[in-house]
């Protein structure tokens, strides 16, 4: 990842820190005064979230100085784990909003209209930032693939949808206000966010807990690794070994070459050159590294 794409990365995740932070206080005012269940959900949704973009933030931080190392592992397995703590407030979220969902059903409450339809016009703003960071975080996701962007434009998808939940629901409380069975809407609206919060969620955990394996690579890979040390193989006299793995979006190989003991170091050093070039070039993100070595990998 270049220093560009990871200062375009830390620039977008203060933001998104920002508008979470700001947006909690007038969120909280609203929770408390309106009685409404899905406001409450929204609220707790937003503070752990709130969190889990401050965790990446400071992961991204923490790792801005190590890119003279660009050859490690850490970076990729840190994004992961930040993922996952995204999903674990996710799943905060759905454990406390369903507590309040089965009690709020039991006994159902009478909203204040006037904080109401201040959430209503609170939310309507929310879902215009939170859309504008969705997209943001999209471009972010295509040019620079890493499990912190992915899990942050999945994260703004859910809070425009959480945005879309509160204003319909708490709409049609408004409109419906005359009707006894209006009450239910509240809590049955939250269920629906329940739903998506589970969706989400897994589907973070799947992609982060596969990322944090160490994976080889797929074997088409392996076969585009061979068939380039073939095109060199009169230049070097034994290849001890190749390993490979992935590391949030970033593929790393390593490939030990033994030359011959005629051949100068300069000359040996031009060979390793071509060949990671070639690689790097044909495998999107991979970083290659090149290693003379007169040991098969084991010995290492």
């Amino acid at each position: 990842m270049s220093i560009k794409e990871k200062s375009s990365k830390e620039r977008a995740v203060l933001t998104s820190l920002i508008i979470g932070v700001v947006s909690l206080v007038p969120s909280l005012i609203v929770a408390t005064k309106a009685n409404s269940i899905i406001l409450f959900a929204d609220l707790i949704r937003s503070g752990s979230e709130t969190l889990s973009v401050l965790l990446a933030w400071l992961t991204i931080r923490k790792t801005a100085k190590g890119e003279l190392f660009r050859y490690n592992y850490g970076y990729g397995k840190l994004e992961s784990m930040t993922s996952m703590a995204v999903a674990g407030a996710m799943m905060i979220s759905f454990s406390v909003i369903l507590y309040q969902v089965m009690a709020r059903m039991n006994t159902p409450v009478q909203l204040n209209i006037g904080a109401v339809t201040i959430a209503i016009i609170l939310a309507t703003g929310a879902f215009a930032l939170n859309y504008w960071m969705f997209l943001k975080y999209k471009r972010i996701s295509k040019s620079s693939p890493s499990p912190i962007a992915e899990s942050q434009w999945r994260l703004f998808r859910f809070k425009m949808f959480a945005n879309t939940c509160v204003i319909v629901s708490l709409g049609s409380n408004i409109i419906l206000a005359n009707y006894s069975w209006a009450q239910y809407i509240d809590p049955l609206a939250s269920l629906i966010l329940l739903g998506f919060i589970l969706f989400s969620a897994y589907s973070i955990v799947s992609k982060s807990v596969y990322d944090l394996l160490d994976r080889t690579l797929e074997e088409e890979l392996q076969i585009l690794i061979i068939k380039e040390l073939a095109t060199y193989f009169d230049q070097y006299s034994f290849l001890h070994g190749i390993r490979s793995r992935r590391a949030g979006g970033d593929i790393f190989i390593d490939i030990l070459l033994e030359f011959e003991s005629t051949l100068t170091v300069g000359k040996a050093q031009a060979i390793a050159d071509n060949i990671k070039a070639n690689l790097e070039a044909k495998i999107k993100r991979s970083q290659v590294m090149i290693i003379l070595a007169s040991k098969p990998l084991d010995s290492l």
